[in-house]
């Protein structure tokens, strides 16, 4: 009984081992595309800031050439627009990200499940395959799978 409660608990650890490394493989690249989308973003905010400062530095100057100070507006309009479509696309990928993390929980989520429901068959396939051999040890097993099935909710 201790080499076999030792051995589940070390199926457990490697079942734990390989959920937190799915967990990493499913969050990893969302959090990689958030930062880059962040990323992009920070740039063309600072690009736009340079647009801005470039247009007040030449506005300082309108008096003495009104054309040139005319044309630094209209670049800080340009810039501005720039800077809202950028954030628009920004807000987009955003929400994009949002969904595929959502969609990657979903699939963790499943795959949990699924990994929970393996396990209570294959007690139940162990407790079938002893019942000839040990009809005790068969009754624990089919006991411990009627009692995977319930814990993870299988059993209603």
């Amino acid at each position: 009984e201790q080499q076999e409660k030792a051995d589940r608990d070390e199926k457990q650890r490697r079942n734990e081992l390989r959920r937190a490394r799915q967990m990493q493989m499913i969050f990893g690249p969302a959090a990689c595309i958030f930062l880059l989308f962040l990323f992009v973003a920070f740039l063309l905010y600072r690009r736009a800031e340079q647009a801005k400062g470039e247009a007040v530095s030449e506005t300082k100057t309108a008096g003495l050439e009104r054309d040139k100070a005319e044309r630094a507006k209209q670049n800080a309009d340009l810039a501005n627009q720039q800077l809202r479509s950028a954030l628009g696309r920004v807000n987009e990928k955003q929400q994009e990200a949002e969904r595929a993390t959502q969609e990657a929980q979903s699939s963790a989520n499943t795959a949990q499940l699924n990994a929970n429901e393996s396990k209570a068959r294959e007690l139940a396939a162990f407790a079938t395959e002893s019942l000839g051999e040990d009809p005790e040890r068969s009754i624990l097993l089919g006991m411990q799978a009627i009692n995977a099935t319930l814990r993870y909710g299988h059993g209603q």
